[in-house]
């Protein structure tokens, strides 16, 4: 199965990828939201089943801005997932400063 992403100029779907075990999870960075909420970025996490791969989650910011880019780095081990917000801004002194997001309620691989 070849993971299809949404059809999207500049999403960079693929780019940046992390896998652990018969999970994976796909960055793309170049996510727009729409309403002019450009760049903000998300990742897709994937599962292999006896069936093959099947998309089981999105996983994005509460807290997306216009060019966060969130996806750009990743991190997955087991429940816990980390997103890499490269660009965000926590206050405007602090420009760019980025952050990490914590998914620590994924589906237990073993379970499923």
């Amino acid at each position: 199965m070849c993971a299809e992403p949404p059809t999207q100029n500049g999403l960079f779907f693929g780019r940046f990828v992390e896998i652990s075990g018969n999970r994976v999870i796909v960055g793309a960075p170049g996510f727009d939201a729409g309403g002019g909420l450009d760049n903000i970025g998300k990742a897709y996490l994937y599962q292999r089943g006896t069936s093959g791969w099947s998309e089981i989650r999105i996983l994005k910011s509460s807290e997306a801005a216009i060019g966060d880019g969130a996806g750009s780095t990743l991190a997955l081990r087991g429940t816990v997932a980390v997103l890499g917000v490269l660009a965000d801004e926590e206050s405007p002194e602090l420009a760019q400063q980025g952050s990490v997001v914590f998914f620590a309620d994924l589906p237990d691989p073993c379970e499923e």
